[in-house]
This record gives C-alpha cells, sequence and structure tokens, in this order.
C-alpha cells in the first residue's frame, strides 16, 4: 500500500475510531458508508492520486437508456454528483460513482471530505436512479445539482418524497 495513504486511513480511522482498514489483492481498500461500499486504490502515475468508486447498486435492463442519458446528463457539468463521475458497467448493470484525487493534496479531513461529498451525491444520485426504475420522469439538474423548471417531481433536490431525509450523521464502517 502506499505509504502516504496508509498513514491517511490510520489517522482517518482513529478520528472514526475504527479498526484501520486493509487493501485486497487488488490493492483496494474497503469502506462501508452509511450502507454504501466504497472502494479507494492510489494509483500510481506521474501525479499519484487516489481512486474513489462508490457502488450505488444495480439497475433494472428495462431502463438501460433512461439511465444512461441520467450518467450522461450529469456528467456533463458534475451536476448533482459534488464533482464526481457516474458510470455504468453493462455487463452486471452495477451503477458507480467515481472520484480522483490527487496524492499531493491529500490529507486524513480531506478524505473525510470526499467521503462525505460522495456519500451525499450517492444517496441522491440512488433515489433518480430509482425514480427512473419506477417510471418517473425526472426533472432536469443544474450544474449545482438542483433541479430545474417548475415541477420538483422529487420535492426536495435529489430526494424522491419528504419521507426521505439526508442522514444525521456520517458513520463509517470497515
Amino acid at each position: 500500500m502506499n505509504e502516504a495513504f496508509e498513514g491517511i486511513l490510520a489517522r482517518l480511522a482513529a478520528n472514526f475510531q475504527i479498526d484501520t482498514p486493509q487493501e485486497d489483492e487488488e490493492g483496494f481498500v474497503g469502506l462501508e458508508v452509511e450502507e454504501l461500499s466504497i472502494y479507494m486504490r492510489v494509483e500510481e502515475e506521474t501525479h499519484p492520486f487516489l481512486m474513489i468508486l462508490v457502488n450505488l447498486g444495480s439497475y433494472p435492463i428495462h431502463c438501460a437508456s433512461e439511465v444512461y442519458r441520467e450518467i450522461a446528463v450529469a456528467n456533463h457539468m458534475w451536476a448533482g454528483t459534488n464533482g464526481g463521475t457516474l458510470s455504468a458497467n453493462t455487463d452486471d448493470h452495477t451503477l458507480m460513482l467515481g472520484w480522483r484525487e490527487p496524492m499531493s493534496t491529500l490529507d486524513h479531513n480531506r478524505l473525510a471530505e470526499v467521503l462525505e461529498l460522495l456519500v451525499e451525491s450517492a444517496h441522491e444520485q440512488n433515489l433518480r436512479f430509482k425514480a427512473i426504475a419506477d417510471g418517473v420522469t425526472l426533472p432536469e439538474l443544474d450544474e449545482d445539482g438542483n433541479e430545474t423548471g417548475d415541477d420538483h417531481a422529487l420535492g426536495t433536490p435529489g430526494f424522491a418524497d419528504e419521507s426521505v431525509s439526508r442522514p444525521d450523521s456520517f458513520h463509517i464502517r470497515i
């Protein structure tokens, strides 16, 4: 494991009072945050960066074209992703939210900030993808991730109904 990343993980783990995560055989470190599976790996290139992938789950094949459209719109100006990138694995119909963070700017505080942004985005995107699967026509998002127009089909920006709310706190588990 990258030595700098190992130290960052140790400090993050100490702050959240969890065991320090270990990398798997493919070099990924896995966390569960707010019931989301998150995988991280340092990519050693000319300018090393931390790759973070959040598994958003799978989508039904019957709505694939709508899902791909939503991904394209979101990735155009990172609408609703807080700067992350959405992708789909067409083999197993898995949705992922990705992020690249330069190692040169990364410390345990920045990693916690990025994880919190990604968790917020993942919850909002999951609700949008669930609405697609349920046949709801989604409003467009502006570059800040807010619904455009007068008809806010999802209520509060990014949320399917009033009974769904943002998590009150940020919890990390290995």
